[in-house]
């Protein structure tokens, strides 16, 4: 996405986030605490190490960095959502 601004990053991450984990809390999916500290990590891993983010230096790394991120917010919406299903 270089040719995207950071807030559109954003805007998009909201959105798309909010719906898969709308859809992962309707299939039952289960998170727990181990899931949202793992998860992202090996996402950067995966980014920056398997697609080869390593290559493109500080950009590659920021990329890395935000596909973790990326996965930490759809973990910890999917998390909220079952908290809420909790408490009702």
């Amino acid at each position: 996405m270089p040719n995207h601004s950071l807030r559109e990053r954003f805007q998009t991450l909201n959105e798309t986030s909010s719906r898969h984990a709308n859809q992962l809390v309707a299939e039952k999916i289960k998170v727990r605490i181990w899931g949202m500290v793992a998860t992202p990590g090996l996402a950067f891993l995966r980014v920056y190490f398997w697609h080869g983010a390593w290559r493109r230096g500080r950009v590659g790394f920021g990329d890395a960095l935000f596909a973790a991120y990326e996965v930490f917010v759809n973990v910890v919406k999917v998390w909220e959502l079952q908290q809420d299903q909790k408490s009702s």
